[in-house]
């Protein structure tokens, strides 16, 4: 049974944001973590290195379609920030700004009292700074 990483990990995790940017997985692939293994696993399925754009292209596309078929299932935008002079973290700290500001209008409106800031644990803008 697959499980969410969430899940997995929920002893080590301090907190959740409900959008990922980006995920950092940390470990080793052994065979393919240096030059000559990812040449001995590309080669072993009779790729060339310099074809292995077009060898990963599949995956790609399908991680691509599945985070547009997650996105639309909760009507989220995703942008794609092509321009390396813009820092992603500044684009996803003022997303979250709107985001938390019309969720406290939502509250006031309907006369809810929680503490919405206590609900995000850290939204990191980089390194070591915190939001």
């Amino acid at each position: 049974m697959r499980r969410l990483l969430t899940e997995r990990y929920r002893e080590r995790l301090a907190g959740v944001l409900s959008c990922y940017d980006r995920i950092i997985v940390t470990g080793t692939l052994p065979g393919a973590c240096y030059a000559d293994g990812m040449t001995a696993f590309l080669s072993a399925r009779q790729v060339r290195v310099f074809d292995y754009p077009r060898f990963a292209e599949p995956l790609r596309d399908r991680v691509r379609e599945r985070a547009a078929e997650l996105a639309a299932g909760a009507a989220v935008t995703i942008e794609h920030i092509a321009n390396s002079q813009i820092r992603k973290e500044d684009v996803i700290a003022k997303v979250l700004a709107v985001s938390l500001s019309r969720q406290y209008a939502r509250r006031a409106e309907s006369g809810t009292r929680s503490n919405l800031a206590g609900e995000v644990v850290g939204i990191i803008s980089g390194p070591g700074e915190q939001v």
